[in-house]
């Protein structure tokens, strides 16, 4: 297990591009973590 920050920007970080590429960053690592 290792820690991992994700930054954005504030005003972009609720936009639905920018939630989907944070989404699936956290599904590949999830995947990789089991």
């Amino acid at each position: 297990p290792y820690e991992v920050w994700l930054v954005t920007h504030a005003d972009l970080r609720h936009t639905a591009r920018v939630r989907a590429v944070i989404e699936q960053i956290v599904e590949a690592f999830a995947l990789e973590n089991q």
